[in-house]
């Protein structure tokens, strides 16, 4: 799982700095994204590896552990929106697809 998160990490970092080149609004604008999308996966993660006693529990705190993470992200985003009025939007979405689809290349460079 941290492998996946730091991936997450690193491929938002990469499209961040790429957007710099456009500029600086449209880098800080992919930063939005990218944080509301990692910072909650990586609390997830952290949840995720604390584990628990029972598999029941463990399948319980999976499910509650996702709706909340899907929650976060979706808050983050509408508070990045709220905060920055200069906010890009498709950097920030651009931002967001590469970071969760981050997943499948994790997997795929296995």
């Amino acid at each position: 799982m941290w492998k996946i998160v730091a991936f997450q990490w690193l491929v938002g970092s990469v499209v961040s700095i790429g957007l710099m080149w456009v500029s600086p609004a449209h880098a800080l604008s992919a930063l939005c994204g990218v944080l509301s999308v990692a910072l909650p996966s990586s609390m997830f993660a952290l949840r995720l590896s604390l584990g628990n006693a029972t598999p029941i529990a463990g399948v319980g705190t999976f499910l509650v552990g996702e709706f909340l993470k899907i929650v976060a992200t979706l808050a983050l985003l509408a508070f990045c929106a709220k905060i920055y009025p200069g906010l890009v939007w498709w950097s920030m979405l651009i931002a967001v697809i590469a970071t969760i689809k981050s997943y499948f290349l994790t997997f795929l460079l296995k």
